[in-house]
């Protein structure tokens, strides 16, 4: 959608410094690496960066407006007089929070966006559903979709800024921190359907309870107008209590019975090309089988999810179909890694929660091959629940039946110890206490291996990962 300086003033508040308000804007960006022509530069400030540091080299990228904040407008003015007649050019709008001004801007886009705008959040699966949403709903019509995982309080109004002229409809995935977060980011996409993929364990150290995880999650749907429509899962229990407390329309997913889109038979396997995931699709609309070209048995619950919201945009079911059996999913999402050994690696080292570590555990176990291994690392932000939770990941360990254990971190520990206490031989297992270490120590995997690696994002897992891949037939561990 095209905006002028003069609506960045009306949405903000703001006041021009100098400049012409009648400017265009062709997008925004907090990132002078990735600036282009004729953006506006968004000067944000951080613990450990701000944003006002880099306004000249957001000028001699070319932008055409600098968004700062009151207190740093005159600093902005002195500095750049270095940059001459191309500084002159530029417009500077000075705002009392830049941060805020970003969604307030963003909020403007979504009061004018004559299309659809669907909001996804959940404790696991809310990128990839969003990666399969986006897939199918682009058969048909012009898709805008949060890059990667810009789920924040500034990429959901990036993503907003950026879209593409003529889009039609913009899959906004919203993450939290705490109480507040999906509200605040809803407030600004006003999505008139709501995702919630998945209820569960993540954040449970922060907000105390999987009850106050599910509050937090549903801000997303009370947020929606009436008419609006809120995707909820039969099996974490959520439509069972939205259905009492919301008078808008609900449609559930999951592996219930009582589920308008359910999936059933799931299957992985590995093949020449990569890993798949097949199952039945049962849906209002008509039955049809699915072969979703990535591995993970989770991933029909994310795809139900997503069919589900397309259904309720009236998207055939053979759109919904082909959108799920071209979905690529973004990086770090159980993506599979061919060693020239012959090796499948497993990269899933996005993130981790107790719910996704058992999913992914759960699908290395079905996949038909002798030989599995697991390089598991700490689940952050569970609090005092953490050593409990990791705890039950070395038991489910112990009871598929690993060839081998690998745990990464102090945390991770607690995995090794509960897989060992759980009947696995201490010699199947070891111990690392950061990924450089075991990247160093950790040989190539070997042929007829199957090896999933999986921890939070801050360990670091895939430097693992990429070591694992990259080495032709030396021994886990060295054995």
């Amino acid at each position: 959608m095209e905006l002028t300086v003069g609506d960045i003033l009306t949405a903000t508040g703001g006041q021009l410094g100098q400049g012409d308000a009648s400017v265009i804007i062709a997008g925004f960006s907090n990132d002078t690496r990735n600036i282009s022509a004729g953006n506006a530069f968004v000067a944000l400030s951080g613990e450990d960066r701000d944003g006002h540091q880099y306004c000249g080299d957001a000028i001699e990228g070319g932008v055409g407006c600098l968004i700062v904040s009151n207190d740093m407008i005159s600093d902005v003015l002195s500095k750049t007089d270095a940059h001459g007649s191309r500084f002159n050019s530029v417009a500077v709008v000075s705002v009392a929070d830049t941060l805020a001004a970003l969604g307030d801007i963003a909020a403007l886009v979504t009061s004018r966006h004559e299309g659809t705008r669907i909001g996804i959040t959940g404790s696991t699966g809310k990128t990839s559903c969003k990666d399969m949403l986006h897939s199918i709903l682009s058969r048909r019509h012009e898709v805008c979709a949060s890059f990667r995982s810009f789920n924040n309080e500034i990429g959901v109004p990036l993503t907003i800024l950026n879209a593409r002229p003529g889009c039609e409809m913009m899959i906004l995935e919203m993450g939290m921190r705490g109480r507040g977060d999906i509200a605040h980011l809803a407030a600004i996409a006003r999505p008139s359907v709501g995702v919630i993929t998945r209820v569960g364990k993540s954040h449970i150290g922060r907000l105390g309870s999987v009850e106050s995880v599910a509050a937090a999650k549903s801000e997303l749907i009370y947020a929606l107008p009436p008419e609006g429509v809120a995707v909820l899962n039969t099996d974490d229990g959520m439509c069972d209590s939205f259905s009492i407390s919301r008078t808008g329309e609900t449609v559930c997913f999951g592996s219930k019975d009582s589920a308008a889109v359910r999936y059933s038979e799931v299957s992985v396997s590995l093949t020449d090309d990569g890993g798949v995931t097949s199952f039945t699709l049962h849906t209002p609309i008509g039955d049809t089988e699915v072969t979703l070209p990535v591995l993970g048995a989770h991933q029909a619950e994310n795809a139900a999810a997503a069919a589900a919201a397309a259904i309720t945009l009236d998207v055939p079911l053979g759109d919904i179909k082909a959108g799920l059996e071209a979905v690529s999913l973004s990086p770090m999402r159980m993506q599979l890694m061919r060693s020239s050994s012959g090796a499948w690696v497993i990269n899933d080292a996005y993130n981790a929660n107790p719910d996704s570590m058992a999913a992914a555990i759960r699908t290395l176990s079905a996949i038909h091959v002798a030989r599995k291994v697991a390089v598991l690392g700490d689940m952050l932000e569970l609090g005092e629940y953490g050593h409990g939770f990791h705890r039950d990941i070395g038991v489910l360990v112990a009871k598929v039946g690993l060839e081998r254990l690998i745990v990464v971190g102090e945390l991770g520990a607690h995995i090794a110890d509960a897989a060992i206490s759980s009947g696995m031989a201490a010699s199947r297992v070891e111990r690392y206490p950061s990924a450089e270490e075991a990247a160093k120590n950790i040989g190539g995997a070997e042929q007829h291996q199957v090896v999933l690696v999986k921890a939070s994002r801050s360990i670091g897992l895939e430097s693992v990962a990429a070591k694992l891949a990259e080495s032709p037939l030396s021994t886990l561990g060295g054995e």
